[in-house]
């Protein structure tokens, strides 16, 4: 099974691209804080992680992730290797599969040929009509 959870920090923004087809596709880093107690002192350690996120989910994050923005991710590991001036690489990197972004100000976006939503009026007891 190929399954990994993660709550950790985007390190940058999303860098959003598009597949010849028109697919959606968001890369962005992830930092992974862990605390642990070394005598009687705490420490603690940060992992990196690269991460990639298709269709729907990339859109997602592209439209409210932001660097430093905490995320919750359910995905799995893809291993990408290449070769580069003779030399065999290798990077394992998060497949996004779901998120949900934390700590973000919701803004709805607004058309520029759309006006912006009214505010509703205050309840007034003499509208109500009995």
């Amino acid at each position: 099974m190929n399954k990994v959870s993660l709550i950790g920090n985007m390190t940058r923004d999303p860098e959003m691209r598009y597949t010849a087809s028109g697919v959606a596709v968001a890369n962005f880093g992830l930092a992974l804080n862990r605390s642990y107690k070394r005598g009687d002192e705490w420490d603690e350690e940060t992992t990196f992680l690269e991460c990639e996120a298709w269709t729907f989910v990339a859109e997602q994050i592209d439209r409210r992730g932001k660097k430093g923005c905490k995320i919750a991710i359910d995905g799995r590991l893809k291993l990408d290797e290449w070769e580069t001036d003779g030399m065999k690489r290798s990077k394992i990197k998060v497949v996004c599969e779901r998120v949900e972004i934390f700590n973000v100000e919701r803004q709805p976006r607004i058309d520029s040929d759309q006006e912006p939503a009214q505010e509703p009026k205050p309840n007034n007891d003499d509208d109500m009509p009995f």
